[in-house]
């Protein structure tokens, strides 16, 4: 699964982006929700300048 962030600047809250953290390629998406609120913890502790304004958990794409 993948954790899709959107994260806006603090100082400047209208420039967004959106990161992608990814977990465990074989991870279910319930699993995601559940470990997203540590992980966004996490991520917003390591990165003061950024606010995460949403997040969603999208499916890994499966490459051959």
């Amino acid at each position: 699964m993948i954790l899709v962030l959107t994260i806006c600047l603090v100082a400047a809250p209208a420039d967004c982006e959106t990161r992608e953290l990814r977990g465990r390629a074989d991870a279910l998406a319930s699993g995601c929700m559940i470990a997203a609120v540590a992980e966004i913890a996490r991520w917003s502790a390591a990165h003061p300048k950024w606010r995460v304004a949403g997040w969603k958990c999208r499916a890994d794409e499966v490459r051959a």
